[in-house]
């Protein structure tokens, strides 16, 4: 999403200018998907991540992980809401979700590494461990 949105800034529409192709509402409807883009990157991005090492098995009844990844979802709906409701939509405090974009990130390597500690299978602890060192890498 971040990447999505510094191309429309940085290559896209620079290129429709240059060939003379932007004009007002493909210039809005640009800048309003750049909007979005970052919007969800910053309030969601951490959120899906840590509830994805949920998912990943650690937690291994259904109910449980449903009940905390509802529970995960209160502080970024609550960032997500704020900012919707008393922010200019284009203007991001960094400082109002740094923090719990970290702890979300930092969550969630825990939540990949656990899985591919608990897991007994070795052929399906092999493939975790790959995606616990690879995703946390990526993210980190």
């Amino acid at each position: 999403m971040a990447s999505f949105t510094f191309s429309i800034h940085l290559t896209i529409v620079p290129y429709l200018l240059s060939k003379n192709l932007l004009n007002p509402l493909s210039s809005s409807l640009l800048y309003t998907a750049s909007i979005a883009a970052i919007t969800v990157y910053f309030y969601l991005f951490a959120y899906v991540f840590c509830i994805s090492g949920i998912w990943f098995g650690v937690i291994r009844k259904r109910k449980n992980a449903v009940l905390i990844s509802i529970a995960l979802t209160i502080p970024a709906a609550c960032l997500l809401g704020d900012h919707l409701l008393n922010g200019l939509l284009d203007s991001f405090v960094i400082s109002r979700f740094r923090w719990w974009d970290g702890f979300y990130f930092i969550l969630g390597c825990c939540l990949y590494f656990a899985s591919y500690l608990l897991e007994k299978d070795p052929e399906a602890r092999r493939s975790k461990r790959r995606a616990a060192f690879l995703f946390s890498a990526a993210i980190l």
